[in-house]
């Protein structure tokens, strides 16, 4: 480790950052490895393992997860998930998978089997990390679960014994039009087998009405309203959601069709859901259907009907639609083909009846051939309604140009002709480069990095929009991306042999487009964490990936968890996981 720094001087980094560097051929990284304590400044020799250690700078909380090579029974392997614990140095700790189980059971409705996804959550014992969850889709035939149960059942699932699960079975197919998902919770045994049937209610046969909102069927009518008239709107998408969370708590519908077959013609306008029991408070969203794609979406909120009629209306507005043409061009004027182009709008109003709904369409921009009409290069054209927009453009297949987001409002003219509109200018994405170093300013080359895009909203509305990127060091273990406006996890992750642990820069935020940016990172010497990874019954795991992830502390007093470091068990089932001594 203490080789002479090769870095590049600013000038010639800036000329490499901007593309026109020097080609570097690649170059194997450098080993961490040691003899005495001289060989590591700022670190200690670890003469059992000839390799330099090191301290974190504060206490570090670390969470594992396994992902075993195979499952003992059936089907994929289950992740096991571990608790984070504080490291403060080299530490040993071994790692003693769940026991798991095989759960199997019916999902009916009045003793008829339902098609449906059968998926098992579970919290996560990292803060900040997603919930665990493994689903699975019915049998298309009921089939006999193994001994000694033996019943006939609908799914079989591999889950971990012992623990609370929180199921949601979602109906599917012609099953989403009759039956709403619904939710159980389920204990799992200590066993090698266990069944949780899942039986939706013949409530559901029943009307809602006043303080019965919930595991019935509620019906209702949708009619468009115009300055003239209000008329039965057919062709319409409606489903009951949770307003705060909009999760989907009701069957879907199509106004207009037959609940019972919706190929055929029902009474017009008309609409019937199945809500399901625990739903809590809910609204209903109208969306336009496969048939009715120029349509916003409109919510309307059920307490406006209760107590109310045997059959509820519903208003939505017909609004006139604006066919708009514009053209996506690079910042030095080309005309860019297959530019994904996004109008989102929360606010589309019908001055009419005063109502208001959101709408969403993408399109892409044109790109052409020798006998196509060169003057269509970069055009592109949408259907939209009136309301005010905000406007993404995303280039494909062009890494270095950015996301363009702009507002932009949208109304109809009085003889109904189309809008000949703006040309969207994309930026050019930020050039972000540096050296990738060890502590002791040696050069790794050939080492892959990657800039995941977190989405965090900024001052810069495209910020949201921003992608991830990645590249390798080259031969003097410099690295160049183009990157977005916005948030970003930078990750460099030197190869396992080498002994070193992945390098790693937090939230690094990209302000502005069309920007040059250098910031060096640097590997540190090592954390190791090393144990063995056992089965529920105490065998030797072979061939289990072992991650590493870091509970850190996020914007708005929260946390996040982000892998900082990963390994493969050996023969034995043993792991050694070397952690960064910093995560800045």
């Amino acid at each position: 480790m203490n080789a002479a720094r090769a870095v590049l001087p600013w000038l010639a980094l800036a000329t490499w950052l901007t593309g026109c560097g020097l080609a570097i051929e690649p170059a194997l990284p450098p080993e961490n490895h040691c003899g005495s304590g001289s060989d590591c400044p700022g670190a200690s020799c670890d003469t059992s393992r000839h390799i330099c250690v090191g301290t974190p700078e504060s206490p570090l909380r670390i969470g594992f997860s396994v992902l075993p090579a195979e499952d003992p029974v059936a089907g994929a392997p289950i992740q096991s998930v571990f608790a984070p614990l504080e490291i403060s140095t080299s530490t040993a700790h071994d790692l003693a998978l769940l026991p798991r189980m095989t759960v199997v059971g019916r999902v009916r409705f009045m003793d008829i089997p339902v098609p449906a996804e059968v998926s098992f959550s579970r919290p996560s014992p990292i803060p900040g990390a997603a919930a665990l969850e493994v689903s699975t889709r019915t049998l298309a035939e009921p089939a006999a679960a193994p001994p000694p149960d033996g019943q006939l059942a609908d799914y079989s699932l591999r889950v971990a014994g012992s623990e609370s699960y929180d199921v949601v079975v979602r109906p599917t197919g012609e099953a989403t039009r009759s039956l709403p998902p619904m939710h159980f919770s389920v204990v799992t045994p200590d066993a090698d087998l266990g069944r949780a049937d899942f039986v939706y209610p013949d409530t559901l046969l029943e009307d809602c009405a006043a303080g019965h909102f919930d595991g019935c069927s509620f019906t209702g009518e949708v009619y468009g309203v115009s300055a003239d008239a209000a008329l039965p709107e057919d062709g319409l998408l409606v489903r009951a959601i949770n307003p705060e969370t909009g999760e989907v708590v009701s069957s879907s519908a199509t106004s207009g069709t037959d609940p019972s077959s919706p190929d055929l013609p029902g009474e017009p306008g008309v609409f019937s859901l199945r809500i399901a029991p625990g739903a809590g408070p809910w609204v209903l969203k109208i969306t336009g259907g496969a048939e009715r794609t120029l349509f916003p979406t409109v919510i309307a909120d059920p307490a406006l009907f209760f107590p109310g009629t045997a059959r509820p209306r519903i208003l939505v507005p017909r609004l006139r639609s604006v066919h708009y043409v514009g053209f996506v061009e690079s910042p030095s004027g080309q005309r860019l083909g297959n530019a994904s182009v996004t109008f989102r709008a929360m606010d589309v109003f019908d001055s009419t009846t005063q109502l208001v709904g959101s709408f969403r369409t993408t399109v892409n921009s044109e790109t052409v051939g020798p006998d196509s009409d060169p003057t269509h290069a970069g055009r592109f054209e949408a259907d939209l309604l009136p309301g005010t927009y905000e406007v993404s453009v995303t280039p494909q297949g062009a890494d270095s140009l950015g996301v363009l987001v702009r507002e932009l409002t949208i109304m109809a003219r009085p003889d109904g002709s189309t809008i000949m509109g703006l040309v969207f200018s994309v930026p050019d994405r930020a050039r972000f480069g540096g050296n990738l170093l060890t502590g002791s300013n040696d050069p790794m080359p050939s080492v892959s990095v990657n800039a995941s895009a977190r989405g965090r909203v900024t001052a810069d509305p495209a910020a949201a929009y921003n992608r991830s990127s990645d590249t390798r060091t080259d031969g003097l273990g410099q690295f160049a991306l183009s990157l977005d406006v916005g948030v970003f996890d930078l990750v460099a992750k030197p190869p396992l042999g080498t002994n070193y642990p992945w390098a790693i820069r937090r939230s690094l935020e990209i302000g502005s487009a069309d920007r040059v940016l250098s910031e060096d990172l640097f590997v540190s010497a090592p954390v190791p964490v090393t144990g063995m990874v056992r089965s529920a019954d105490g065998a030797a795991m072979v061939g289990a990936h072992v991650t590493a992830i870091a509970v850190l502390p996020d914007v708005d007093g929260l946390e996040r968890a982000i892998p900082v470091g990963e390994a493969t068990t050996d023969a034995n089932g043993r792991y050694e996981v070397l952690l960064p001594s910093s995560l800045r």
